[in-house]
């Protein structure tokens, strides 16, 4: 695939911001005791769908995007620390935030495709459509524990229960 292919500059961009998503999910869950495992385990599985797409269609990894894309992470992480934001349930909700964002652009990303895959030959034969649902249930999935989060980290501390 040529160097500057939209679509390897596509999902190189993705890919990376997978990555990313990857670790702030388990990140999140290790912070939960485990309760999102199954959520981190598909979160993966979906990475693991484009970059099998990726290297189907020979789209070569940009080792730039992907150190940048990890970078950004860490600094996400550092951003959303306890330390920075004042308590560490708030930390978790801005997390939870910050992953349900990255679930959306990965839905928005397989909507793209599945539109691109009408005239674009090389993206025929992928379900586009199963992708964007199992992003569709991971987005309430992880709604219910961001909500529930959002009703203890935004609670005023000084008023009595």
């Amino acid at each position: 695939m040529a160097e500057n292919d939209p679509l390897g500059t596509y999902l190189n961009d993705h890919l990376s911001g997978a990555n990313g998503g990857c670790e702030l999910a388990r990140h999140i869950s290790s912070v939960a005791g485990g309760a999102l495992d199954d959520l981190v385990a598909d979160i993966e599985a979906d990475r693991d769908t484009l970059a099998g797409l990726a290297e189907s269609l020979g789209v070569r990894r940009q080792g730039v995007k992907q150190v940048l894309g990890a970078f950004a992470e860490k600094l996400t992480q550092a951003r959303l620390s306890r330390s920075v934001v004042g308590s560490e349930g708030l930390a978790v909700l801005l997390e939870m935030e910050a992953l349900s964002m990255g679930i959306r652009g990965k839905r928005d990303l397989w909507e793209a495709l599945a539109e691109a895959a009408s005239t674009e030959p090389r993206l025929a034969g992928y379900d586009f459509g199963a992708l964007v649902a199992r992003a569709e249930d991971q987005q309430a999935r992880l709604a219910a524990h961001r909500l529930a989060a959002a009703g203890v980290a935004l609670s005023d501390p000084a008023r009595p229960a």
